[in-house]
């Protein structure tokens, strides 16, 4: 009988201990953050208000995600100043792995000559120098690859530096040649105004 009593006060009581346990975690969490010192990290832009659209028979809000230009992509992906909207969709694979792969090369700031075109390979040596010039990259993004000819597409690549704290995105282009299945660099650009700058 005394076993059955304490069964029963278990079950009764069990979803009130569940709901102390938790309010108990909430109320850690809640002082443990409210405890944190809070900071502006003024690298990051300000947030701005993109203005909602009502859901029917509803009162909830939801930020509608429209393109600039409905033209120039998905809205669904990131887009970046100066070098678009960051889809890869439907991107030639071997393609994709090469632009990849000269992405991670900026990043060291060396370019090998194997991703050049044999024609070409001064461009490592020349790539490397201009790129030992700036500050050690951040982070390399680079843009949708947009067929410039038969066999040629071309790829502008972002390159975020510092230099005395202030950010300096270093523009360069490169044009990518395909040799059978698989794609070389056969051209590289940087942007002047940005590159000097970065230099300095």
């Amino acid at each position: 009988m005394n076993k059955k009593c304490v069964l029963l006060l278990v079950i009764i009581l069990n979803p009130f201990m569940v709901f102390l346990g938790a309010d108990t975690v909430r109320n850690k969490a809640q002082s443990h953050f409210d405890s944190l010192s809070w900071t502006v990290n003024p690298d990051l832009l300000p947030a701005t208000p993109v203005q909602g659209v009502n859901v029917p028979g509803s009162n909830e809000t939801f930020p509608s995600l429209q393109p600039s230009n409905p033209a120039e992509g998905n809205p669904l992906y990131p887009r970046m100043e100066g070098i678009g909207i960051l889809d890869y969709t439907g991107i030639d694979s071997a393609l994709l792995s090469t632009v990849n792969e000269v992405s991670s090369h900026f990043m060291d700031k060396k370019l090998p000559s194997e991703v050049c075109d044999s024609s070409r390979s001064f461009l490592a040596t020349l790539t490397t120098y201009r790129l030992s010039r700036i500050p050690d990259p951040a982070a390399v993004f680079f843009s949708r690859p947009i067929e410039e000819g038969e066999g040629t597409w071309k790829v502008l690549y972002c390159l975020s530096v510092k230099r005395d704290a202030k950010k300096i995105p270093v523009l360069v282009e490169v044009l990518f040649k395909a040799n059978g299945a698989s794609f070389t660099v056969y051209d590289i650009s940087l942007d002047g105004e940005s590159y000097v700058t970065a230099a300095q």
